[in-house]
């Protein structure tokens, strides 16, 4: 974000483990962050939406992640790569 790099925290949706200190790599952990990559490639333009706070505990952004009109949050989900959570 203008210049910097960012971790963002997706609202809603929680996806399996694959760099967790004490977590071993969970199934479909590789399959989503390859899809992350992929469609969130360097130099794609995208829009972060918040719901409330801006930023949590660890200091990442918060909230939903827009890429070509579709929000990726919801792409996640669809292509059975994550689960909803709260």
């Amino acid at each position: 974000m203008n210049g910097e790099e960012e971790t963002v925290r997706l609202l809603l949706v929680d996806t399996p483990e694959t760099v967790h200190p004490t977590i071993p790599e969970q199934p479909y952990g590789v399959e989503a962050s390859t899809f992350a990559k992929e469609t969130l490639s360097i130099g794609k333009q995208i829009q972060l939406e918040y719901d409330g706070l801006q930023r949590d505990y660890y200091d990442r952004m918060i909230g939903y992640i827009w890429v070509d009109g579709k929000m990726f949050n919801k792409m996640l989900l669809a292509e059975g790569l994550a689960r909803c959570a709260y």
